[in-house]
């Protein structure tokens, strides 16, 4: 932003050989301002998605921790559910994830 303001100014006294860089700059800005908006969409969208697995994770462990047959049903289709949801989340989330589902407690 600062470059393109001294870029203006030089611009503006004169410096007319500078002006293809100024439009070169202002190019550049608003290029990562395009990334920077879509880098933010998509963390929002990560965030999302991981509230709803550790939600899912949740709901599981706590059926999981009820035991007995009658949850049998009820297990199968809420990991059908967690499964779907990371599935949804990995694809999302390609090879650079933003957000990670799971904090893993190494070292403490």
């Amino acid at each position: 932003e600062s470059r393109i303001a001294v870029l203006r100014r030089e611009v503006a006294a004169g410096a007319v050989s500078l002006e293809e860089e100024l439009q070169e700059a202002i190019r550049q800005r608003e290029e990562l301002e395009g990334t920077l908006a879509e880098l933010q969409q998509r963390w929002r969208d990560e965030l999302d998605l991981v509230k709803e697995v550790n939600s899912a994770r949740a709901g599981l462990e706590g059926l999981v921790g009820e035991g007995g047959s009658d949850n049998e049903d009820s297990l199968e289709t809420r990991q059908d559910e967690f499964n779907r949801l990371l599935a949804e989340l990995e694809e999302l989330q390609g090879t650079k994830p933003l957000v990670e589902p799971f904090v893993a407690m190494l070292g403490l």
